[in-house]
């Protein structure tokens, strides 16, 4: 305590001390050039009440400067999409076509049954497999106007602006994997997959879940769903038991354009 305030009484002698020796140069100034000073001054004391009248007097508008920053950085295209740091303005990695940004959405989540024991079990040949996996599911998607929001492992979320659409999309995509397995069977069966297991894929069973309905949108490193619609999707794909989980509201109407397909009707 005792310290502390030796400390500050010494601060203030040194401040006193500086005061004084600047009240005696600008008194110095004054008395070899009084017109200097008072210029200096009287300039300085002009100029401070101009800024301040200035101030006071004109508006300023604080966002139109980020404004017009954003619409500098807006693509001519902005009529179709939204690009780079427009998307919901902030920052997005790919294209968005308004149809996305406005009206009810058509969730579609694809998982793979049992992925985790086949990553331990074929390592290698999962990998492969992964890779024509999401081959089809990108192809697919982008041929039926959806967007991909993410890719985690070895599920996609995506997102469709009309459930024909997406129910076409889940289809396809069910029989593009279906398809594969087969291939792998008749493999199985005539020993080729024992005479050359590295250049094989492996069978894959898949689980796809459909559900529409409003959602909200956000951006942050990418964009983000969320909604009821999209939890009730997840609680589908646990109960589609390798088949297309689909609410009947979006399956009324819909005629599949292939037969044989499984689809669980969820009420």
């Amino acid at each position: 305590m005792l310290r502390s305030s030796i400390v500050l009484v010494f601060e203030l002698v040194v401040y006193a001390i500086k005061m004084h020796a600047l009240m005696f140069v600008y008194t110095a100034r004054l008395a070899v050039n009084p017109i200097w000073v008072l210029g200096s001054a009287f300039c300085g004391f002009k100029t401070g009440i101009i800024d301040g009248m200035r101030c006071m007097l004109i508006l300023r508008d604080h966002g139109g400067e980020s404004r017009k920053a954003e619409k500098s950085k807006q693509p001519k295209n902005a009529e179709d999409t939204f690009q780079g740091e427009f998307c919901y303005k902030k920052y997005a990695s790919q294209s968005i076509h308004k149809k996305f940004l406005k009206g009810n959405l058509v969730i579609v989540i694809t998982d793979i049954t049992d992925s985790t024991n086949l990553w331990c079990c074929f390592p290698d040949a999962m990998y492969r497999t992964i890779e024509v996996y999401d081959e089809i599911a990108r192809r697919l998607c982008k041929a039926h106007g959806g967007l991909e929001v993410r890719n985690e492992g070895d599920s996609f979320f995506l997102v469709f602006t009309d459930a024909r659409n997406a129910l076409d999309f889940s289809v396809e995509f069910y029989g593009e994997i279906k398809r594969i397995s087969f291939g792998f069977g008749e493999a199985a069966c005539s020993g080729e997959w024992e005479n050359n297991k590295e250049s094989r894929l492996i069978p894959l069973k898949v689980r796809i879940a459909v559900n529409e309905g409003p959602v909200v949108l956000r951006h942050d490193e990418s964009l983000e769903v969320y909604g009821d619609v999209v939890t009730r999707a997840f609680r589908m794909l646990d109960h589609s038991n390798g088949k297309i989980c689909a609410p009947q509201s979006c399956l009324s109407g819909y005629s599949s354009p292939k037969k044989g397909f499984p689809f669980c009707i969820h009420k």
